[in-house]
């Protein structure tokens, strides 16, 4: 690297060559997104089963075939948790189904060490890493939210259980909605690694605040 530039530019692959369209090549209409200095997030409408996030430090790298559960959703959502052995995408579709609720949240929980995708239904989500008391490490946790004709549950599961740490207790928390939100789901969650607190937000814009260890 040239010392007297403070920014070196430097092409790293072409999109079109890991099977990415060029109509969906596109910063100005927003379906290209650097998510990170680690990541470039692709909004892209295919027929093909695969799920194509681009490394920036390993090109043309696939991380999983899409889940039958997901054909036919608009994809809001890829995450990762810090070590990035676990992945998840999230995706949402209307419902055909009149009994249901109108809008049907769909994911995909992938595990880069076993090579297995789990679908679950679930509007939006978020990997946690958290010290609790009494536990020597600390506890990696998958929470994921969803809502239903009969309801709406905070899901709050541990992953990769550390040795020597008490096993957490999984746990599912009713989310309240006001009558007049009826049409209302979640669409975003942040875990708080500091405090334990996971943060929903929902589509009207209402946040609930929730401890992570807590069952109420």
């Amino acid at each position: 690297m040239d010392a007297s530039k403070p920014i070196t530019f430097a092409e790293r692959l072409q999109l079109s060559s890991v099977g990415i369209q060029p109509a969906s090549i596109s910063f100005q209409a927003n379906l290209v997104t650097r998510e990170s200095d680690h990541y470039i997030c692709v909004h892209e409408k295919v027929e093909q089963n695969q799920v194509v996030i681009i490394d920036l430090a390993v090109a043309n790298n696939k991380m999983f075939d899409r889940h039958a559960n997901l054909p036919g959703a608009q994809i809001t959502n890829y995450r990762a948790i810090t070590d990035e052995k676990w992945l998840v995408l999230v995706g949402r579709r209307n419902s055909t189904n009149p009994a249901a609720f109108k809008v049907k949240g769909a994911m995909q929980l992938y595990s880069r060490e076993r090579g297995v995708s789990q679908p679950i239904e679930g509007h939006a989500t978020a990997f946690a890493e958290i010290k609790l008391d009494g536990h020597p490490h600390p506890t990696k946790l998958f929470t994921f939210s969803v809502r239903t004709a009969t309801g709406a549950k905070l899901h709050i599961v541990e992953i990769d259980h550390a040795e020597g740490n008490p096993v957490f207790q999984k746990k599912a928390v009713d989310v309240f909605f006001p009558a007049e939100a009826t049409n209302d789901f979640p669409v975003a969650m942040q875990v708080s690694q500091q405090h334990s607190i996971i943060y929903l937000v929902t589509k009207y814009g209402f946040m609930t605040p929730r401890p992570a260890h807590a069952s109420t």
